[in-house]
């Protein structure tokens, strides 16, 4: 945790407060972790405020499934639902992927489609450095 910032839960509602750089909150936030006794879907979401006291226009929201664990359990890919970018620009299809295999720690595969494919420039496989704000390298 930044050294400037405090936190507080409350009801079910986790609050930082302090001075940190974005990168610093953004970096704090994606470390937030869940544990639940009770299998099911938890809605999260999340809202940040600036310096000049401007709370972030939508929440950011995800959905956590909580799994209780037959004998073998598929693996599980999630990615940030939405991309943004402009014509003839490399666009990164998800900043955010995550994948849980709570029985194995190896994948054999992975498959990415893109729809509408006459319509797109074949894809390039590029990879961040070594942080999600860490330059990307194709």
């Amino acid at each position: 945790m930044p050294q400037n910032v405090d936190a507080d839960f409350t009801g079910g509602v986790l609050t930082f407060t302090g001075d940190a750089t974005v990168a610093e909150y953004q970096a704090l936030l994606a470390s937030v972790t869940l544990t639940s006794q009770a299998p099911g879907l938890k809605a999260v979401s999340f809202t940040v405020t600036d310096a000049q006291d401007n709370v972030s226009t939508l929440p950011a929201g995800t959905v956590v499934t909580v799994a209780a664990l037959p004998v073998a359990v598929a693996p599980l890919v999630v990615v940030l639902p939405t991309a943004v970018g402009a014509v003839g620009e490399a666009t990164t299809v998800s900043p955010v992927v995550v994948i849980a295999d709570l029985d194995s720690s190896h994948l054999g595969s992975a498959t990415v489609t893109v729809e509408d494919w006459a319509a797109a420039t074949p894809p390039r496989w590029c990879r961040r450095m070594s942080t999600p704000t860490s330059p990307v390298e194709c």
